[in-house]
């Protein structure tokens, strides 16, 4: 399932919110360039870790998620 972002949407609560730091980003955008081609990819985000996902169905490890990395 896909949803778009819409700019300004008024009403309703956040479903999800992320923090990501600038390295996990990092490993996005590498994923992204060798993986994905023109495709979407998409993020997984656990109580321990985010993961992307390739168009494939390959996991890619992302990162651990910060509040967590915090609370050690």
């Amino acid at each position: 399932m896909t949803h778009q972002i819409v700019p300004g949407r008024q009403g309703g609560a956040a479903a999800m919110t992320a923090a990501f730091t600038r390295e996990m980003l990092q490993n996005l955008a590498v994923v992204m360039e060798a993986a994905c081609e023109d495709q979407p990819l998409t993020v997984e985000v656990e109580d321990l870790a985010v993961w992307a996902v390739t168009p494939d169905g390959a996991r890619l490890f992302i990162g651990i998620t910060p509040r967590t990395a915090a609370a050690n």
